[in-house]
């Protein structure tokens, strides 16, 4: 578990390692991202940090060539955010000491600028995987 639960669209900042990563080198020195978990990590053996926060220091990592991991969730789009939201309202402030209208507001934000880079890391690494699946090669660089 984290010392504390972490909720909102809140800075994180590339690291070095990010400025050349295929995933994440798209996305700016720091950002407003959402976060929203009470549990953190471990970097695994191996990984490279590519994103840090003050209060989460493992954001995402890269392990090899072709496997990442993040913290911060740069998949939820619009809908995904509105459902998460309407599930848990009732949880918000007494839970997470946040309110609907405090996350719907900072969601009007940085939302759009998040999805931005969302949808340029995931063609990344759907063009990885065409790549390498022409190539015939596996996840670990084996031929498949």
């Amino acid at each position: 578990r984290a010392a504390h639960r972490s909720i909102g669209f809140l800075p994180v900042a590339k690291t070095l390692a990010a400025e050349s990563d295929g995933l994440f080198r798209g996305f700016c020195a720091t950002d407003r991202l959402l976060s929203w978990h009470q549990d953190t990590f471990t970097l695994p053996p191996g990984s490279q940090l590519l994103m840090s926060s003050d209060d989460t220091p493992n954001q995402a990592f890269r392990v090899g060539a072709c496997a990442w991991g993040a913290q911060f969730h740069f998949e939820a789009d619009q809908a995904l955010f509105e459902n998460w939201i309407e599930s848990s309202r009732e949880l918000l402030p007494s839970t997470w000491g946040i309110t609907t209208g405090a996350l719907v507001e900072a969601a009007r934000s940085y939302l759009p600028h998040q999805q931005t880079h969302a949808r340029q890391a995931f063609k990344a690494l759907a063009e990885l995987a065409i790549r390498r699946s022409e190539r015939g090669v596996g996840g670990d660089g084996a031929p498949v």
